[in-house]
C-alpha cells in the first residue's frame, strides 16, 4: 500500500530543523546547522530531507512530498523569497525549483512564521483558539494570522510580517528601516540594546536571569520591550480585532518580563479595551512549530 510522507523543513538562521508527517502523526524528527552559502544551503536541505525520508520508513513505492519553511517575504506563485534581512544568500534565487528538481518531489514554500501559525493551530495553543496572531522571536522576528482555523497569507504571500511594523523607538534594522520591532525586540537586538545601557548579561537567558534576581536595569529593559511589543500588537488589534497573541521561537521564555507591560500598552492604544480582554501567551510547540506547519502545506 502506498503512503504519502509530508516532511517539513524550517529553515533559520542557525539551525535547519526537520521532520515527517504520516497522517497527520510525527514519526520522525531531525535537525542539522545552517549554511551561509545559497549552494550549502541547497545541499543540506536536500541532504536532510532524503535523510528524514528514510529514517521515516519512506520506500521508492510512497509518495514523498516537502515543505519549507523559509524566512523573509516569500513570493508563492514564483516560489521565491523576496527578501530575507537575515538570510539574504536566499534573495531572488530559485529556491523552490532548484530543491524540487534535486529531490524530484513537490516542493511548496511558505514564510517561515506563517507556517510556525499553522502548526500552532493544528498541534499546539492555537487548537484553542479559532483566530490569533502568532509571534516568532529568534534572531528575527516574523508574524504569522491564523483566522477561523485558517491560514492567511494575504493576497500575495506576504501577510503577517509582524517584525517589519514600527515600534516607538529609533533603533536601525537589517531591512534598511528604522524603528522596526524586529530592530528593537530580536533576541540579538534586545540583547544589544541590554548592553548599550551597561548590562554585563552576553545572551538573553543571561538577561532573563538577571531581572528575575531583582537587577533593575534588566527588568527595566523589559519593560520597555514590552511597551513597544504591545503598542505593535495594538496595531494588528485596531486592524482585526484580535485578541489572542501567541509568542513563540527561541526567545519566547522571556514573554513574563514583556507581559504586563505589552497588555497594558495594548489596552492602552486599543479604543473600548481593557488588559482583560487579551490573551497573550507562549505558543506550545516550541521549534517544532516551523516544521509541522510546513509539512502541512506540502501539496
Amino acid at each position: 500500500m502506498t503512503k504519502t510522507f509530508r516532511i517539513g523543513l524550517d529553515l533559520g538562521g542557525t539551525a535547519i530543523k526537520g521532520g515527517v508527517l504520516l497522517d497527520n502523526e510525527s514519526v520522525h524528527e531531525a535537525s542539522c546547522e545552517s549554511p551561509k552559502d545559497y549552494q550549502e544551503c541547497l545541499g543540506a536541505l536536500e541532504n536532510l530531507a532524503q535523510s528524514l525520508a528514510i529514517n521515516a520508513g519512506a520506500s521508492s513505492v510512497d509518495i514523498c512530498t516537502l515543505g519549507l519553511a523559509a524566512p523573509g517575504a516569500v513570493n508563492q506563485s514564483d516560489g521565491v523569497v523576496t527578501d530575507s534581512p537575515n538570510l539574504q544568500f536566499l534573495d531572488n534565487q530559485p529556491l523552490r525549483e532548484d530543491l524540487a528538481n534535486r529531490l524530484s518531489w513537490p516542493v511548496t514554500l511558505e514564510n517561515d512564521a506563517s507556517a510556525a501559525a499553522l502548526g500552532e493551530a493544528n498541534f499546539g495553543a492555537g487548537k484553542n483558539h479559532p483566530s490569533f496572531l502568532l509571534v516568532t522571536l529568534g534572531t528575527g522576528i516574523g508574524g504569522g494570522v491564523v483566522l477561523n482555523h485558517k491560514l492567511w497569507s494575504g493576497s500575495g504571500g506576504l501577510a503577517g510580517e509582524f517584525g517589519h511594523m514600527r515600534a516607538n523607538h529609533d533603533r536601525p534594522c537589517n531591512c534598511g528601516s528604522l524603528g522596526c520591532v524586529e530592530a528593537g525586540l530580536s533576541s540579538p537586538q534586545l540583547l544589544k540594546w541590554a548592553q548599550d545601557e551597561g548590562s554585563s548579561a552576553t545572551s538573553l537567558p543571561a538577561l532573563s536571569k538577571a531581572a528575575e534576581e531583582g537587577d533593575s536595569l534588566a527588568i527595566s529593559i523589559f519593560q520597555r520591550a514590552g511597551a513597544y511589543f504591545g503598542e505593535a500588537l495594538a496595531q494588528v488589534a485596531l486592524i482585526l480585532d484580535l485578541r489572542v497573541f501567541l509568542l513563540g521561537g527561541g526567545g519566547a521564555p522571556i514573554l513574563p518580563h514583556l507581559k504586563e507591560a505589552a497588555l497594558q500598552s495594548i489596552a492602552d492604544r486599543t479604543l473600548g479595551r481593557i488588559p482583560s480582554d487579551f490573551v497573550l501567551e507562549q505558543a506550545t510547540c516550541g521549534n517544532r512549530a516551523g516544521w509541522l506547519g510546513a509539512a502541512l502545506c506540502a501539496d
